[in-house]
């Protein structure tokens, strides 16, 4: 009777120690550290999941009215990004396209939702977001917001054609890549403007500026 006992108490070890090597594999293999870029934030290895390039035409003083609506909506479209989406924002105003920068170019992060409950802190996780990524982004859409300074371009086609070639991927494959342009589309620049009144647009398009400045857009949803 005592050797089945001693056998039983083994096999309730042995048992026990076979679910603690589980678990333990569990966790090394499930929270493996993602390398992520310094920068932008987004892995290093896969890159971003989806895009969100979202462009403010600053050329033109804005309404109060405007201003707030604009706002609104970069807001709805920065919450459909989720973690490892890139949200790129830029402010079309006076300085040349080759000087332009992106205000923001960040890939969003967990927002604590879906948090471990054994090995991670929903609050923390959360509070990262609202201060690496949230935040920024409030505070660089204030901010180009406040410009009240026309422009004397406006160079739509060609900001464009940067946003294409510097900051999207060139194969889209599955990857949801959106532009949000905010803007009279005025086209105002030495290649085409739509302030000369003798423009042709057909022939424009036929034309070697329009080759220069033109973007492959396939596979990309602009609004």
């Amino acid at each position: 009777m005592r050797k089945n006992n001693k056998d039983l108490i083994g096999y309730i070890l042995i048992g026990l120690f076979l679910v603690i090597v589980a678990i333990a594999i569990f966790f090394v293999v499930t929270n493996k550290d993602i390398e992520l870029d310094k920068l932008t934030g987004c892995e290093k290895k896969a890159g971003p999941n989806n895009y969100y390039a979202i462009i403010l035409d600053n050329t033109d003083t804005l309404r109060t009215i405007q201003k707030s609506s604009v706002k609104k909506k970069i807001k709805g479209i920065v919450n459909k990004a989720g973690p490892n989406d890139k949200v790129i924002i830029y402010s079309l105003s006076n300085f040349s396209v080759e000087n332009t920068v992106p205000l923001i170019d960040k890939c969003s992060m967990r927002d604590g939702s879906d948090a471990d409950k054994f090995t991670e802190n929903e609050k923390l996780l959360r509070k990262r977001k609202n201060q690496l990524f949230d935040a920024p982004i409030e505070e660089a859409v204030n901010k180009m917001l406040k410009n009240d300074k026309d422009s004397q371009a406006s160079p739509i086609i060609e900001l464009i054609q940067k946003i294409r070639i510097q900051n999207l991927p060139d194969q889209i494959n599955n990857k949801k890549v959106e532009i949000h342009l905010f803007s009279d589309l005025l086209q105002h620049s030495e290649n085409f403007s739509f302030y000369n009144k003798n423009y042709d647009l057909k022939k424009f398009l036929k034309s070697l500026e329009f080759e220069k400045i033109r973007s492959d857009l396939s596979g990309i949803e602009v609004t």
